[in-house]
């Protein structure tokens, strides 16, 4: 696939994606160091963008590990990441247990990762990513099946990612009305 035959995606997409809080995509779009078009990014280029524009840790990049692995020098951000590879199930767990439905667990297993990424990189003074960073493939899904089973309802991974999608704190077109409006305005 050329360049321009890669999808374009949402940025709220790529951002769940790379493992990256929707506002620091955002604010990284916004001060011009990220390509877009219409709206939309290619997720080779925010890789290629985050790489070449955005400050590395002092003493340059890390050696060792890479980016997208979980092998940390420093143990207190590996012991973060542990705990963020079982965020999204203990999340949508925790909403069936309060008696959630399946589609409102899906979301908040979702919608709650980011700001709880956010949190681990503000607590370890790495608002750029760099020590806490963790790729959607490496969070641990929860298995929508077993717990649509215990929840006794019919599992729909389709009507689940529509519900999620509906939701304007999802979008790009609107935000969460917990955060400040101007969280992804241009």
């Amino acid at each position: 696939m050329s360049h321009d035959d890669e999808a374009l995606i949402s940025p709220s997409a790529a951002a769940t994606t790379l493992g990256l809080n929707r506002s620091t995509l955002c604010r990284q779009i916004r001060s011009g160091h990220i390509p877009t078009h219409d709206g939309k990014v290619r997720l080779s280029e925010v890789r290629k963008a985050r790489a070449e524009n955005l400050k590395q840790p002092r003493g340059g990049p890390r050696k060792g590990a890479a980016p997208s692995r979980m092998q940390h020098h420093d143990p207190v951000a590996a012991a973060v990441l542990a705990v963020l590879r079982h965020h999204a199930r203990i999340v949508a767990t925790s909403v069936l247990e309060a008696g959630g439905s399946l589609e409102v667990a899906f979301a908040a297993s979702r919608i709650a990762h980011s700001p709880f990424l956010e949190a681990a990189r503000l607590a370890l003074g790495d608002e750029e990513g760099v020590l806490v960073s963790l790729p959607a493939d490496q969070v641990i899904e929860p298995d929508w099946s077993a717990l649509a089973k215990a929840a006794d309802v019919s599992c729909d991974p389709a009507a689940l990612r529509a519900y999620l999608n509906g939701l304007p704190v999802w979008s790009d077109s609107g935000t969460s009305h917990f955060e400040c409006a101007a969280t992804c305005s241009a």
